[in-house]
């Protein structure tokens, strides 16, 4: 039997077979986005009546978001079986490849705060680096169920995957976006570890990917300083430290019990992106560390199911589909990781949203649609685990 059959294999029974989901994998992530709606809200009023005169320009954009990312996620859980991913994940993978390319076409792509990543349609600005993390764990997860086997015993090396990745860091550096390479490189590595790949081969890798990582970081003054601003930066506050020592402020500002939804000091005059980058600090100085230390809770519950989901999984030789959510529960712990430790003062700034809070419609609509793909994983991994007790 292949390595990924256990994912395709349909129970005849699967039609009469009720719908089980994982309560916690369903209403965190649809909690997290209300209270991101409420502080999104909160942050953005003064500046849409400024901007827009009308206040609530920012909530009603994420609103509409909102609706079509949850329809889209909950339209995946329920319609869209994981054999579609496997089946699909090439022809996905050059799609996204090739928005990356298109994104870079001078007359495509929008350029803002000095960055190519945007690609206009109209109603909505969307972000093909975003739909990259779809398609790429779709792939690493394809690859890695086929061959498996001969990556532990050591017959075979993941060159393939790497060339896709070192496509993948061209042109998402011509962007330019760090962060996503960053990400990206270190959910692939895991992967790999997950997969047995020797540690002779995964430290060769990592050195490998350190060394591109620093040469992109050391041909970009910018975020050499931002490197250094994370060091000291009270010692320039007004300039590479001041978003952190910013963030710092209000998160100080906001003790246990925060200031009061509304009351945020910071992101009327001082914190700059505080709807999208520095959400989480505004909700520390408004709601208290109280709510701050509750939402990472939640966050770590819900990887936890996500990872226990995986193991399932992977219990029931659904390689394919122990992949795919395995690399979601590690996409989903770095860009959390990053965006608190940005917000703590204890990484370089960098544009990553938080998962289901932050503001911008691209981000909400994959981390959404991956909720649904794990949604639907519990659903088909339910089948098997009933038809096996039958």
């Amino acid at each position: 039997m292949s390595m990924h059959s256990g994912d395709l294999h349909q129970e005849a029974s699967q039609e009469n077979y009720p719908v089980k989901t994982d309560a916690w994998m369903l209403l965190i992530p649809v909690m997290l986005t209300i209270c991101g709606l409420f502080m999104i809200a909160s942050i953005t009023m003064d500046m849409a009546e400024q901007k827009y005169q009308q206040p609530f320009y920012y909530l009603f954009r994420q609103g509409i978001f909102a609706l079509v990312s949850w329809a889209t996620g909950l339209a995946i859980f329920r319609f869209v079986p994981i054999r579609f991913w496997f089946r699909m994940n090439g022809l996905l993978l050059l799609f996204s490849l090739w928005l990356l390319i298109v994104v870079l076409i001078p007359g495509a792509g929008v350029k803002v705060n000095g960055s190519l990543r945007w690609l206009d349609f109209q109603v909505i600005r969307f972000q093909p680096a975003e739909l990259l993390k779809i398609s790429l764990l779709a792939y690493l997860a394809g690859y890695l169920s086929k061959h498996s086997d001969r990556i532990k015993h050591q017959r075979i090396v993941p060159l393939e995957p790497l060339l896709v990745f070192a496509l993948i860091t061209f042109l998402l550096s011509m962007q330019p976006e760090f962060t996503a390479v960053f990400i990206l490189f270190a959910v692939m590595l895991s992967l790999f570890i997950a997969g047995g790949l020797a540690w002779r081969w995964l430290m060769a890798f990592f050195v490998t990917g350190v060394m591109l990582l620093a040469t992109l970081v050391y041909h970009q003054p910018y975020r050499l300083k931002r490197l250094s601003a994370v060091l000291d930066p009270w010692s320039r506050p007004l300039d590479e430290g001041y978003q952190i020592t910013q963030a710092l402020l209000a998160i100080g500002r906001g003790d246990w019990l925060g200031t009061g939804l509304g009351n945020s000091i910071q992101k009327s005059f001082y914190l700059p992106e505080a709807h999208t980058d520095f959400l989480f600090a505004i909700m520390v100085e408004e709601l208290g560390t109280l709510s701050g230390c509750i939402m990472i809770v939640l966050f770590t519950i819900l990887v936890i199911r996500i990872m226990m989901l995986a193991i399932r999984a992977k219990r029931l030789s659904m390689f394919f589909t122990y992949y795919f959510v395995l690399g979601i529960a590690i996409l989903f712990t770095m860009q959390i990781i990053v965006n608190l430790g940005v917000n703590l003062g204890i990484m370089p700034v960098t544009g990553l949203p938080l998962p289901f809070l932050s503001y911008g419609g691209s981000h909400l609509l994959i981390t959404v649609m991956l909720t649904g793909v794990c949604l639907r994983a519990d659903y088909e991994i339910g089948i098997r685990e009933h038809a096996s007790d039958v």
